[in-house]
C-alpha cells in the first residue's frame, strides 16, 4: 500500500505543541487596518492577540522561522511515520498581508516559493520517489516544480464540478499526474447516478472513490468494480492519450485518444456532437453522462466499413449489439443508458 499523509503544513493552532516555538512566525493583522478582508480574518482562522493585533492560524512564508520549522517538521514526520508521500493542503488560505513584528524577507510570492522549495528538498532527502500532492487552486503553474500529483477542488458530491475543474488544470499539467477528487454519492442513489460518478472519475484522471459501500446496495460496488476494471484495462490509453475538450464552451465534452482507442465523454449534446478524432482507432467508446437516454455523435473522418455497435449499461455489460455500415462523415445515434456507454469497433 502506498501511504500518503494529509498535512496542512502552514497552520498551527494555539493548542499545538509547536505554537510557543513558532508564535513569532504567525501572520498578524492590525485590528484597525481594514485592508485585509478575505474571510479568513475572523474566528477560528484568526483570533484576538492583545489590544492591537489579531493572529492568523498560518505561519508567514516570508519569515525565516517558518522555513526552519517546516524543515524540522518534515524531517520528524518522515522519520517517525515513514510515509510514501504527502498531500499538502489548505495552502490557499494563507493571507498575502502580514503586519507582524517579524522581519518579512521579500514579497509574498518569493517567500512562498522559498518555503515550498524547503518542503520539497526536505521530503526528497527523506523519502525515496515520494508522491507530493496539491489541490486546485494551489495546483497551478507556479507550484508545478513542488508536486507530482494534482487534483481538482474539493467537490465530492458533484462530478460535474470535479471534471470541469480538472479541465481547467489540463492545459498546463504536462509532467504531473492528474488525480480526481474523491467521489461520494448517497447510499440510496440509483444506478444512473452511480454510473455517472464512476464514469466521470475514470475519464478525468486517476479515479478516487469514497462512497459508503457498507450501507449501499451491492449494485453500487458492482458498477464501481466494472469501471475500475475498465480503467485498468485501458490505463495507458486513458492516462497517456491525447486529451481534448470539444463542444459547449461552459460545459464541454472531452475525448482521450490514442492510436488504437478513443474515449469520448459526452456531457452536453445539442444535435449531433462532432467528435474531433485525429486517428482511426480500432475502438471508440462513447460514454453517456448526459441527462438523456440517447446519444448522437458525428464522426467526420471515419474510414468506410462495417462496424460493431455495442450498447453497455452502467455495469458495462452489453445489452444490445448490431453491425452497421459507416463512412465519414458518419452520424451515430443510439439509445444508451445514462452512466453507460456505446462501443464502436471496426470489423475485419
Amino acid at each position: 500500500m502506498h501511504v500518503v499523509l494529509w498535512m496542512s503544513p502552514y497552520a498551527i493552532g494555539r493548542n499545538s505543541m509547536y505554537y510557543r516555538k513558532t508564535s513569532r512566525s504567525h501572520i498578524l493583522f492590525e485590528r484597525s487596518n481594514t485592508e485585509y478582508n478575505g474571510g479568513l480574518d475572523v474566528s477560528p482562522m484568526t483570533l484576538r492577540l492583545g489590544r492591537r493585533y489579531d493572529e492568523n492560524v498560518n505561519l508567514c512564508p516570508r519569515d525565516s522561522g517558518t522555513r526552519e520549522h517546516l524543515k524540522a517538521l518534515f524531517e520528524r514526520v518522515s522519520t517517525d511515520y515513514c510515509p510514501d508521500g504527502y498531500w499538502l493542503d489548505f495552502q490557499e488560505t494563507i493571507p498575502f498581508l502580514c503586519e507582524s513584528f517579524h522581519s518579512d524577507e521579500g514579497d509574498f510570492g518569493q517567500g512562498f516559493n522559498l518555503t515550498q522549495d524547503t518542503i520539497k528538498q526536505t521530503v526528497l532527502s527523506a523519502v525515496d520517489r515520494p508522491t507530493v500532492e496539491l489541490r486546485f487552486p494551489v495546483a497551478n503553474l507556479n507550484n508545478k516544480p513542488y508536486a507530482n500529483l494534482w487534483q481538482s477542488i474539493d467537490s465530492p458530491g458533484d462530478f460535474d464540478t470535479m471534471r470541469l475543474c480538472s479541465l481547467m488544470m489540463r492545459p498546463f499539467s504536462r509532467g504531473v499526474v492528474m488525480g480526481t477528487d474523491e467521489m461520494y454519492w448517497r447510499p440510496d442513489a440509483d444506478p444512473v447516478t452511480v454510473g455517472k460518478f464512476a464514469a466521470t472519475t475514470v475519464l478525468s484522471g486517476v479515479p478516487a472513490f469514497g462512497a459508503n459501500f457498507e450501507d449501499a446496495p451491492r449494485s453500487h460496488s458492482d458498477i464501481v468494480r466494472a469501471w475500475l476494471r475498465f480503467y485498468k484495462n485501458h490505463q495507458i490509453g486513458l492516462t497517456e492519450g491525447d486529451f481534448l475538450p470539444f463542444g459547449d464552451f461552459a460545459f464541454p465534452n472531452h475525448r482521450i485518444e490514442s492510436s488504437d482507442a478513443a474515449f469520448v465523454y459526452l456531457r452536453k449534446i445539442e444535435d449531433a456532437a462532432e467528435v474531433p478524432l485525429a486517428w482511426q482507432p480500432e475502438a471508440i467508446y462513447l460514454v453517456n453522462c448526459t441527462d438523456q437516454d440517447a446519444i448522437s455523435v458525428l464522426l467526420p473522418n471515419l474510414q468506410p466499413g462495417d462496424y460493431q455497435l455495442q450498447v453497455l449499461n452502467q455495469f458495462l455489460k452489453a445489452i444490445s449489439e448490431q453491425t452497421v455500415w459507416l463512412e465519414g462523415p458518419a452520424t451515430v445515434r443510439a439509445d444508451v443508458p445514462q452512466g453507460g456507454a456505446a462501443k464502436l469497433s471496426r470489423k475485419p
